[in-house]
């Protein structure tokens, strides 16, 4: 049986290649390994929290059984300094393709999976376990390199999220436009932001809410007006456009851009000029395009209320940020940031919460996403009461989503959020559709409708063709 003092030096072995980067592909020889090969990492549990912050973005592993333990025994012993975990506390080990198995080894205060305690469970990705106040969520490998800019807002750490910062920054270092897709909340700004300081764009960023633009000044806010050029123009204004001249212009909320403006939009972006309000001149600009909506596009566009040239011209490089929901080892590590703690200095301070609100926390299903997870930080901020924020500091919804858990529901049933297009000429023509599911929302419904296309066509309000393309553009094959 391996020493603890050796286990402890690969556990921290594991922790510090990890956390710098890509795997060392030597780390995958572990201690009690039998065969003696080198073969990838799938699964690997990290710690989110733990009493013992230095313990927090601890790695390990799942290549066998892996025993947790304030003194584990047999496997491969992960110790984990915790009061209230017992000394063999619970066993993981692979279970198939898509899971490992958790098994509570008669512990005194029980193993929990999501919330719910469990004798034995399958656990998949972005599934959270609890041992004592020590909380694990499973998550996986991933050769991209550490992308947390903090002072630029980018926070996260996850296999999910490096790879999305890879992704923008390869569309940056290109001329194409980029599209920023997906559910309100999830840091489409943040994203167009490091857009443009990747792209080294030397001008402004100037960011724009299209749908806060009044319909009748749309023109005018983006191109520019000539003085006089209508009632109110009592001097020239350059436009949008003509400000990100040789910057980024961020175009948030496109899909609300009304149809009549999409084609000067749309000649803007392929011939690089644009035209004033009141002038018949048009100007040269030199201007990276990076838009962002939530609404589907590819709906509007069959409603008649997006043109297909302008979708087309636009989806140069699509970027489609996770629900928070969909990225559970990173949203402890955001509640920090927001309540003034950086990433890097998470393991030298004292715990924030007690292990009932940090668990409260992961498993909210947060349904609008990290804008919601920053209010909820700053309503703890006004309401602490003690040394620690407790479920008694936290809205009610997240109290909620604890005790929900503990009886095995849902931890709060996530608002079904309608999002229509923007509105033709007669807005009683345009029913109100869902939006564009995410890979996982996908996933769920295929399964529940045993891969019957035109059943899950018929639950967004889409055709059987549309479900097809989103498939293929999550990857996801379709069954006989």
């Amino acid at each position: 049986m391996l020493g603890l003092e050796k286990k402890v030096r690969f556990a921290r072995k594991v922790v510090l290649g990890l956390a710098s980067g890509p795997m060392d592909p030597t780390l995958t020889d572990f201690p009690g390994r039998k065969d003696g090969l080198n073969q990838g990492v799938q699964f690997i549990l990290r710690i989110v929290d733990s009493p013992l912050q230095s313990l927090v973005d601890f790695r390990m592993p799942v290549h066998g059984p892996v025993v947790l333990g304030r003194a584990p025994e047999g496997g491969v012993a992960l110790p984990i300094t915790d009061p209230r975990i017992s000394g063999t506390h619970a066993r993981i080990e692979p279970g198939g393709e898509d899971h490992v198995v958790v098994t509570d080894c008669g512990s005194k205060n029980g193993t929990f999976v999501n919330g719910l305690q469990i004798e034995q469970a399958k656990v998949k990705l972005n599934d959270m376990v609890r041992v004592g106040s020590t909380l694990l969520v499973l998550s996986r490998m991933t050769n991209a390199v550490a992308c947390e800019e903090p002072n630029h807002s980018v926070i996260g750490d996850g296999p999910d999220f490096r790879e999305l910062c890879a992704h923008v920054s390869t569309g940056a270092r290109s001329n194409l436009p980029i599209l920023l897709l997906g559910e309100t909340g999830t840091g489409k700004e943040v994203f167009a932001n490091m857009v443009h300081r990747k792209g080294g764009q030397g001008g402004n960023f100037v960011p724009v809410n299209c749908a806060a633009i009044p319909k009748d000044l749309v023109d005018s806010s983006l191109f520019g007006h000539e003085k006089g050029a209508f009632t109110g123009a009592t001097e020239k204004r350059p436009g949008f456009f003509r400000e990100a001249h040789l910057g980024t212009l961020f175009l948030d909320e496109i899909g609300d851009l009304p149809l009549e403006v999409q084609p000067r939009l749309l000649r803007a972006i392929e011939q690089g000029e644009v035209m004033s309000v009141g002038s018949s001149r048009p100007t040269r600009v030199e201007t990276r395009l990076v838009a962002a909506t939530n609404v589907d596009l590819e709906g509007a566009m069959g409603d008649g209320t997006f043109r297909a040239d302008l979708f087309a011209r636009l989806t140069g490089w699509t970027v489609e940020p996770s629900p928070l929901r969909s990225r559970r080892e990173d949203i402890l590590r955001l509640g920090r940031f927001f309540l003034g703690r950086r990433p890097d200095e998470a393991a030298y301070g004292e715990p924030l919460w007690d292990a009932d609100l940090a668990e409260a926390l992961v498993i909210y299903p947060w349904p609008y996403n990290i804008r919601e997870l920053r209010q909820v930080m700053e309503q703890l901020l006004a309401t602490r009461t003690g040394s620690l924020y407790t479920l008694d500091d936290a809205p009610e919804k997240i109290a909620d989503a604890f005790r929900r858990s503990r009886n095995g529901l849902d931890p709060a049933p996530t608002p079904t959020v309608k999002t229509s297009a923007p509105a033709a000429a007669d807005e009683s023509t345009v029913a109100a559709r869902p939006r564009t599911p995410d890979r996982e929302a996908l996933l769920l419904a295929l399964e529940q409708n045993d891969y019957n296309v035109s059943a899950v066509g018929r639950l967004f309000q889409r055709d059987r063709k549309q479900v097809y393309r989103w498939m293929r553009r999550h990857n996801i094959e379709p069954k006989d």
